[in-house]
């Protein structure tokens, strides 16, 4: 009984939690008004069933309590169960239906539709849970049906199981499939919807672009009205005029004619202007068409500098405030409330330097005013000259002079007490100061005051020169009448101490300077340095004075100042290592000469200058001597004493020696080597020759120290004829060159010139511009425009700018050194050809076979054109016989014609000097000052001395060059 009893529990909990939920979704279903009857019978009909299937299901397990219990039920997936036996033998034995099924009394309600639970989702579409929860229970009872079949026949019992699962299967393919298609559904209508809010889109896209035709349409429309209202008005007149000749033809044909004439010329004008008007017309649809091209990049940058002036305000926002000053002198020599009040002043507009002098107590012209500032600074604000008579007399003196001054208008109403608020800044103090002048003054309690806005004071600038005139003339009588007898004392006190008229007036003023602020508000700082620290007058324009400058500027002052300096620091970097790594290229190319020069027996003799610019930290330099070899600006024999130039001074002498140069070649239509020029030039400036030796000498060492400017270098390299005078006008060239080719990508790429690309353009445009240039070359112009331009933005008009020290930037300069190197490289490579010919032939001449061996070995893609350039700059002669092999030139002369172009009207130095002394190269040698600064190719010359400077005495030359 026990074993029968735990199945019997099993099923009726089972049986209980099936009605619970079969309870559950009869009363979710009961909200379906039209279901409610069908729900009742479907109740009646499933509790009548279980009834039946309890009582089958009772009489089923007491059979089945005689199996073993090791047989277990099956499972829903498994094979259908098995009958049970009646003995040991395993035989099976079929089980009895019921009699009730036996005798057919029983019949089934309806045919099962009563049965299925019928739920609705959201969407209209039968619940999948639902559908799911019914296909358990169904299961489970056909679990028993097909169990209870298989007691009776097997075949049948398995049958329709494999039928239920088959049936299983399909439902959840149906619903699987179903799934699929209500996904399908949504994404066809999640893309329905896009595409519609598309085509909307679309639609007022073209109903604008529509708007738009139409609008110039009819703008065309009306001035083509208007166009042929002018041809009918013509045409009119016209037909007035041929009806006017037809009215006067019979009274005189010839003049008719000549109307008619006349008229037909005028029909013919009007129709030509018809026709101009015609292509005008379209001239000005062409014009507003590019206008609203233009208008439309317009917006888009309008758009764009809106989205980065919001961008900036967002970032302005969240930044920090005013970082505090640093700490260093002077705010690490005076208290915090003396800072904040210094701060305060600065702020006020004082400037720093009287800033600096109030801390120190001197005036501006460095007299020491410190014993009066606490008592006489400020106290004649309100001193006006038309305040004439007003002496004072005991107490009351200052109430006399307060009573002229308010009926004159001239001084604000008085107020009591010498101090005032360090909170009052100067602008309030200007408004308000007046009142007792002298230390511990009162003034009369029942004097007048004004009831309206107090009058402006007169600015200090006007008044100072007008008290400094009163107090130079040290008439006591004189300033008694205007001034406080204190006054007059601490005026004669100053005066017996050295204190100026000047700085006397600005004190009683208030400031320490004529066109300074007022500092009465600020006096409790005056003295502090010197009291505390001995400070000096000396000591305005040092570090102290540098740190006002910087405590006066704004925080965006300040940083763009800390900028500029990191900047100007970053290139002088730069521009140091270019020195160290040109003079280590120089070091290198020298000993790989010198190794090339031990291998050959045949060399080239170096020029007499390289001795003295090889020299380092000489305290004189010893004279090339007299040789022909050496220039004749050169030659001289003895000590020859060290003076270096600063390089923009010696840079600023080569300009003007360059430009002195070209006129006088100009102006007289002859060519002169630059060797002989700089003697004629320094010849006009210095008469005697150790004076001019020793400005040569010291020019040209002073150049040497420099080599990494373009200029310098270029100068020296001429000098020394190892390049032409046309590498200046080459590099013109090239530089013009690039600036239109980078004029030309930003009218590509902002329609017009604007002077500004970004550096990527700028990339683009140097590869483009310069594509022979190595990897490496390439990296160093770009690691020298980011020197120069540290933003992404570049104003490339500016890039070859000059400063007042005549430094080109990074950029700029390393172009133009690339280019004189390559030049160089590109001369020494056939100079070292022809040098190895000229060693292999055992001969020391040059012949045009050997320069057309030496231009093929080393640049065979020169054309036949380009090498004969150079083979008429070594053997210039026109006779066809000099040309061929047994023509020769020495080496040194003909490696020297090679880098230096041929000259037309040369002449030598003899010429130049008697031509000069005749008095037409004055003007060309005259000693001014040439300040370079390119723009737009062109330089410009400024002139800082007179015409009394071109005529020099020679003591007074002489004393220059004793000095």
């Amino acid at each position: 009984q026990p074993q029968q009893q735990q199945p019997q529990q099993q099923q009726q909990e089972q049986k209980q939690q099936l009605q619970q939920q079969a309870s559950r979704v009869r009363d979710e279903n009961q909200s379906q008004q039209g279901e409610q009857e069908q729900q009742q019978e479907h109740g009646q009909s499933e509790q009548g069933e279980d009834e039946r299937e309890q009582g089958s299901e009772n009489g089923d397990q007491q059979q089945d309590a005689q199996e073993p219990p090791s047989q277990a039920p099956a499972s829903p997936t498994s094979q259908p169960p098995r009958a049970a036996t009646d003995n040991g033998q395993g035989c099976p034995t079929q089980r009895r239906p019921s009699s009730s099924i036996l005798s057919g009394s029983y019949t089934l309600s309806d045919d099962g539709r009563s049965s299925v639970q019928v739920a609705r989702d959201s969407d209209g579409f039968l619940s999948t849970d639902v559908l799911i929860h019914q296909e358990k229970l169904f299961t489970r009872s056909m679990e028993e049906l097909c169990g209870q079949a298989a007691t009776l026949c097997v075949e049948r019992g398995h049958l329709m199981w494999q039928m239920w699962a088959a049936l299983r299967h399909m439902l959840r393919l149906v619903l699987q499939d179903r799934e699929t298609s209500r996904a399908i559904t949504r994404e066809a209508r999640r893309s329905e919807l896009s595409v519609k809010g598309s085509v909307e889109a679309e639609k007022a896209v073209a109903k604008a672009e529509m708007e738009e035709v139409t609008h110039m349409n009819e703008v065309l429309n009306r001035r083509v009205l208007s166009r042929q209202a002018e041809i009918d008005q013509l045409r009119a007149k016209v037909t007035e005029l041929e009806i006017h000749i037809a009215s006067q033809a019979n009274f005189n044909p010839a003049l008719l004619q000549q109307q008619i004439e006349e008229l037909q010329i005028n029909v013919s004008i009007s129709e030509r202007q018809v026709q101009n008007l015609n292509a005008k017309l379209e001239t000005v649809q062409r014009d507003f068409t590019e206008a609203q091209k233009e208008v439309s990049y317009l917006t888009n940058k309008l758009s764009e500098a809106r989205s980065d002036y919001t961008s900036m305000a967002s970032r302005l926002a969240v930044r920090t405030p005013r970082p505090s000053q640093p700490r260093m002198p002077p705010w690490e020599l005076i208290k915090e409330e003396e800072s904040h009040l210094t701060q305060q002043a600065l702020r006020e507009g004082c400037s720093p330097k009287d800033m600096h002098r109030l801390l120190l107590g001197v005036s501006f012209n460095n007299c020491n005013i410190l014993p009066w500032v606490n008592n006489f600074m400020g106290c004649c604000r309100n001193w006006t000259p038309a305040a004439k008579g007003a002496g004072e007399e005991g107490a009351g003196g200052m109430a006399e002079a307060q009573d002229i001054a308010d009926e004159t208008m001239s001084i604000a109403p008085s107020r009591a007490g010498m101090g005032s608020s360090h909170s009052r800044g100067p602008s309030a103090v200007m408004h308000s100061r007046a009142g007792s002048i002298a230390a511990g003054g009162s003034t009369k309690s029942g004097t007048r005051k004004s009831k309206f806005l107090q009058p402006m004071l007169p600015p200090i600038k006007d008044l100072q020169p007008q008290l400094s005139r009163l107090l130079a003339t040290q008439n006591v009588t004189r300033m008694q009448k205007s001034l406080p007898s204190e006054v007059v004392q601490a005026v004669s006190q100053m005066a017996n101490h050295g204190v100026d008229p000047d700085s006397m007036a600005c004190l009683l003023l208030g400031s320490v300077s004529p066109d300074g602020l007022e500092l009465t508000p600020y006096k409790s700082l005056a003295g502090i340095l010197s009291k505390r620290f001995g400070g000096t007058a000396d000591d305005i324009g040092g570090p102290m004075t540098e740190a006002l400058v910087m405590a006066s500027m704004s925080t965006r002052e300040r940083m763009e100042h800390v900028e500029n300096q990191l900047l100007l620091k970053h290139r002088m970097a730069v521009k140091y290592r270019r020195a160290i790594a040109e003079q280590r290229k120089q070091t290198e190319d020298m000993k790989e000469q010198e190794l090339k020069q031990q291998s050959r027996k045949i060399m080239r003799t170096p020029h007499p200058l390289t001795h003295l610019l090889s020299q380092k930290r000489c305290e004189y330099f010893v004279g090339l001597g007299t040789d022909p070899s050496v220039p004749q600006v050169l030659q001289f024999e003895g000590k020859v004493y060290c003076r270096t130039l600063e390089k923009a001074e010696a840079e600023r002498t080569v300009h003007t020696i360059w430009r002195s140069k070209r006129e006088f070649e100009g102006t007289h239509n002859i060519n002169v080597t630059l060797p002989d020029y700089l003697y004629i030039f320094l010849q006009r400036k210095f008469s005697k020759a150790q004076t001019l030796s020793e400005a040569a000498y010291n020019l040209l060492y002073s150049l040497s120290k420099h080599m990494y400017d373009p200029d310098c270098s270029i100068f020296l390299k001429v000098l020394m004829n190892e390049v032409g005078e046309d590498i200046r006008e080459q590099q013109d060239g090239l530089k013009s060159t690039f600036l239109e080719a980078l004029k030309h990508i930003d009218e590509e790429t902002n329609v017009k010139a604007t002077g500004w690309l970004l550096k990527n353009d700028m990339r683009a445009g140097l590869r483009k511009s310069f594509q022979n240039k190595t990897e490496h070359q390439m990296v160093e112009l770009f690691d020298a425009l980011d020197s120069d331009e540290p933003r992404e933005l570049v104003n490339y008009f500016r890039l070859f700018d000059s400063d007042n020290d005549l430094n080109q930037g990074v950029f700029a300069e390393t172009i133009r050194q690339q280019h004189l190197n390559e030049q160089m490289a590109f001369y020494q490579s056939i100079e070292d050809a022809i040098l190895d010919q000229v060693e292999k032939n055992g001969n020391d001449a040059c012949t045009p076979q050997m320069l057309s061996t030496a231009f093929k070995k080393t640049h065979p893609h020169m054309s036949s054109e380009e090498v004969d350039v150079y083979q008429r700059r070594v053997f210039p002669s026109k006779n066809e016989k000099d040309k061929g092999k047994k023509a020769s030139v020495p080496l040194d002369e003909a490696l020297g014609l090679l880098r230096t172009p041929h000259m037309t009207h040369l002449v030598d130095l003899n010429t130049a000097l008697d031509i000069s002394r005749k008095g037409g190269a004055a003007r060309a040698a005259s000693p001014s000052l040439q300040i370079w600064t390119e723009k737009g190719g062109e330089n410009t010359e400024q002139q800082e001395q007179g015409k009394e400077a071109n005529e020099v005495a020679p003591e007074n030359e002489e004393n220059q060059g004793q000095e």
